[in-house]
């Protein structure tokens, strides 16, 4: 056994613009001698089989790019999205890992939920989780732009991403809330070909 991220780790990555969260919602996965930890809202680290770290832990928000959770540098403070219910896989037929975690864009002065939610997911380049990754966006709101469904009450959020694959495809699901009224609108699957991740993720 070894220690995993600990709520030290995670409030102080990123140069401590991160809040306290409970509860952590953890994700782990394991690969070629590699362990992933992810801790919700928070941290994302990578470790040795054998319990050695091998990355310092990486805000989530840094880790795809976004505004800090809070930027206490700032004053006042200014809000990033809010990044929630982490998952990873490590896929062995391709080799590669695969991150999801729900996002809700917020407002910078107010940290105030706007009507956009997302799940973003993360791919690795290769089947080192400590190399470079590619990034996308599944847009969840569902009020029908851009080719998205239109839903009843919607804008909506996809509670708690769920993943899972085959060999040809990633999938994954949510259950699908209003932001208005938290009525709660189905579960919703995606699907898409895992392959293509993989591939597209090669540049």
């Amino acid at each position: 056994w070894f220690s995993g991220l600990d709520a030290a780790d995670s409030r102080s990555a990123d140069n401590g613009n991160q809040f306290s969260f409970e509860p952590p919602d953890q994700g782990l996965c394991a690969g070629r001698g590699r362990v992933l930890e992810i801790v919700n809202r928070a941290a994302l680290a990578v470790s040795s089989n054998t319990g050695q770290q091998l990355v310092p832990p990486v805000a989530m928000n840094a880790f795809f790019g976004l505004p800090p959770s809070i930027n206490r540098q700032t004053d006042p403070p200014t809000f990033g999205p809010l990044l929630t219910d982490p998952q990873c896989y490590f896929d062995p037929p391709s080799g590669h890992w695969f991150l999801t975690i729900a996002v809700a864009d917020t407002d910078p002065s107010t940290g105030d939920f706007t009507p956009s939610f997302a799940v973003d997911m993360a791919v690795s380049q290769t089947s080192d989780p400590t190399s470079t990754w590619a990034r996308y966006r599944l847009d969840e709101s569902d009020v029908g732009v851009g080719g998205a469904p239109s839903h009843p009450g919607c804008p909506c959020f996809g509670d708690q991403p769920i993943i899972g694959t085959d060999s040809n495809g990633f999938y994954i699901s949510t259950n699908e809330f209003t932001d208005s009224t938290f009525d709660f609108n189905g579960a919703q699957v995606y699907a898409m070909s895992k392959w293509e991740l993989v591939f597209a993720s090669l540049g």
